[in-house]
């Protein structure tokens, strides 16, 4: 027969993960088996960074504040080998009782292995209680959805009324493009002269 061998992998497969197979053949004449491993090539994605549009009830500071309405920009990066098709997200708290969240869904283009990309308008949008505790930092979780593909990442924001808050975040897992002075450069640490050997 010449029909192709056929199998499924489940979305919980990790990206890298080896798969074992083994063929048993017989003939006419003899009969045996061999070994093969197949990679699951898939997306690994996660929460790399934010930023907020104040939409109302603030001071547009950059600040989230008690009351106030804002939107959240989220970075997602892809540290799988497999292409992310239909990315969608959705937005949890774990304050619910403090934190309305007005605007759960939100959409990013495609994002090809090794790279990052922002969330689309419409944006995921909350809104802080006036009697939410001052100062206060709330977990959010992003549940990430994509084509045969589901995991969840996480990333804390600040709520406070106070000038000393975290008004960005980025997790330099990425090169976001900046322009870099002297002998500063985005990448792995080489381990010269000192520097750390790993991370970025």
């Amino acid at each position: 027969a010449n029909a192709a061998f056929e199998f499924d992998v489940s979305v919980e497969a990790e990206d890298g993960e080896v798969i074992p197979f083994t063929i048993a053949w017989t003939s006419d004449e003899n009969s045996g088996s061999t070994a093969l491993n197949e990679m699951v090539v898939a997306p690994n994605l996660s929460v790399s960074g934010y930023s907020i549009i104040e939409i109302s009830g603030g001071e547009f500071d950059g600040i989230w504040e008690p009351g106030e309405t804002v939107q959240i920009m989220v970075d997602a990066m892809n540290s799988g080998y497999g292409m992310a098709h239909n990315v969608m997200g959705t937005l949890t708290s774990d304050m619910p009782g403090d934190v309305t969240i007005d605007d759960g869904t939100a959409m990013w283009p495609n994002i090809a292995g090794g790279a990052s990309a922002t969330c689309e308008s419409p944006y995921f949008q909350v809104t802080a209680s006036n009697s939410i505790p001052d100062p206060s930092t709330i977990n959010f979780t992003v549940q990430f959805e994509a084509d045969g593909y589901m995991t969840t990442s996480g990333f804390m924001m600040d709520c406070t009324s106070s000038n000393f808050a975290r008004r960005y975040f980025y997790s330099m897992d990425y090169c976001p493009g900046w322009e870099a002075e002297g002998m500063w450069e985005h990448g792995i640490p080489q381990g010269n002269e000192g520097d750390p050997s790993s991370g970025y």
